[in-house]
């Protein structure tokens, strides 16, 4: 399993006795923990899918979509440094 992880996903193995026990916490832990990753990106992408206002302004809409998008990318880049399987 070491093999497979990086950074806190590996930190948090590291610290973990060999017992059948603590991999199904580890993976219960790490799995928690795309799942809200996963859904803090669905929020996200339902915020840039919502239709604005007809009278709404185009600057805000333009800084609300900005916004969201650079919350996406960090996710993205986040997610990205976390390397293993199941």
């Amino acid at each position: 399993l070491c093999s497979c992880l990086s950074c806190e996903a590996l930190g948090i193995i590291t610290r973990l006795s060999s017992s059948n026990a603590d991999y199904e916490l580890a993976t219960e832990k790490h799995r928690k923990e795309l799942d809200q990753a996963a859904e803090v990106i669905c929020r996200q992408f339902r915020k840039l899918l919502r239709v604005p206002h007809k009278n709404s302004d185009p600057h805000a809409q333009y800084k609300n979509q900005r916004r969201i998008i650079d919350v996406l990318t960090k996710l993205t880049r986040i997610l990205s440094n976390v390397s293993f399987s199941f």
